[in-house]
């Protein structure tokens, strides 16, 4: 029997157009239609959207990253000899890695496994924690990312910085001494209503999700300084950007693991007469949303909060102001991250710039704001 490594099974389509094929969500093609030259794979069972490819800095002691699988062959299985799994650690911020070591605890027999129902492949299931992974890669050598070089560090569970991850692999062995990873079939039959994909490998970041409840309700916000005669928002809103008021209430709602959203209206007027123009402000609420980074699990940067949010104003000049990071050349002039204590929601600080591209004759301006939490 000659085994085939393929990397795509457009064939596939083909077949569909000859035959009557399967519309079934789990398994749609059939497979006595699938030729012995389309080789051999570790279809995922998990959908991506269950698979938990984020661990939370929060709570590291009970995360766990897990999938479902089955193993197909041109002989449904019966060709193949085991399943092994790799991990290694990344640290992108250090360009830092881990040499890959081999989950030998993991390693699973295909002649172990028991037949799938649906498709009578055999299946299995592969796990792994967060503290397991920590165990095995404590104290290696860390490597420069790019040279390969021992950089004279060790990995260490207490110096995981936020964006780090865990690169978990695996190769399915045949008994003809082939093996087939992710080198060979990563995403080897396209996405085929995901039956056929393949991927071979996953990464887990590792982040920091803001509880539910934290962040959240009504804040007290404060302009700290007034906008000046050249802001292009000076006659609008008097001076202050919300509702014509140095000082105003927000409800922030969760938006994310890491964000959250508040609808303001502002400026109060609805009509203003600006660098020579009668313009209309439409005076309408709007949705912002204020997006929470925390830096490192252990210190070493402030964490920073960015506030993005477009408002459609009818300035003939189209100015098309934007609140949040600013998008101009000059973006290094100016400070679009407020701070925030990723334990404490009782206050925090966030940055408005406006009119980023230089628009009507004026330039960008940028306003800080505190937050504090009402009681």
């Amino acid at each position: 029997m000659k085994y085939i490594k393929t990397n795509i099974l457009l064939f596939i389509m083909g077949i569909c157009a000859l035959v009557s094929c399967s519309h079934d969500p789990a398994l749609p093609y059939p497979l006595e239609d699938i030729l012995d030259s389309q080789g051999s794979f570790v279809r995922i069972l998990t959908p991506a959207s269950s698979i938990n490819s984020q661990f939370d800095g929060n709570n590291v002691s009970g995360e766990t990253f897990s999938f479902n699988f089955e193993v197909y062959d041109p002989e449904n299985g019966a060709l193949s000899e085991s399943v092994s799994f790799f991990a290694k650690f990344v640290s992108p911020v250090r360009k830092a890695v881990t040499q890959e070591i081999e989950l030998t605890d993991k390693k699973t027999s295909v002649s172990s496994l028991s037949p799938s129902g649906e498709t009578g492949l055999p299946s299995g299931s592969f796990s792994v924690s967060y503290s397991e992974l920590n165990s095995l890669l404590a104290g290696r050598s860390l490597l420069d990312s790019e040279s390969g070089a021992d950089k004279g560090e060790t990995f260490s569970i207490d110096e995981i910085f936020i964006g780090d991850r865990f690169d978990i692999r695996w190769a399915l062995q045949l008994k003809d001494g082939t093996t087939i990873t992710n080198s060979d079939m990563t995403e080897a039959t396209g996405d085929i209503s995901g039956f056929y994909k393949s991927p071979f490998e996953y990464n887990i970041e590792h982040l920091l999700i803001i509880p539910e409840d934290r962040f959240v309700g009504e804040y007290e916000i404060t302009q700290l300084e007034k906008t000046d005669s050249v802001s292009v928002l000076a006659d609008s809103t008097n001076g202050w950007l919300f509702g014509e008021s140095k000082t105003n209430t927000i409800t922030l709602e969760a938006g994310g693991n890491l964000s959250r959203t508040f609808e303001i209206y502002l400026g109060v007027v609805d009509s203003v007469y600006i660098n020579g123009q009668d313009t209309t402000f439409n005076n309408v609420s709007t949705k912002f949303e204020l997006g929470f980074v925390p830096q490192l699990v252990n210190g070493g940067g402030k964490d920073n909060v960015t506030l993005t949010g477009e408002v459609s104003t009818d300035f003939k000049c189209e100015i098309g102001l934007f609140y949040g990071p600013a998008q101009i050349a000059s973006g290094e002039d100016f400070n679009d991250k407020g701070e925030f204590d990723f334990n404490d929601d009782s206050n925090f600080t966030f940055v408005i710039r406006e009119n980023p591209a230089n628009d009507c004759g004026y330039g960008a301006k940028e306003y800080t704001f505190t937050a504090e939490k009402v009681e």
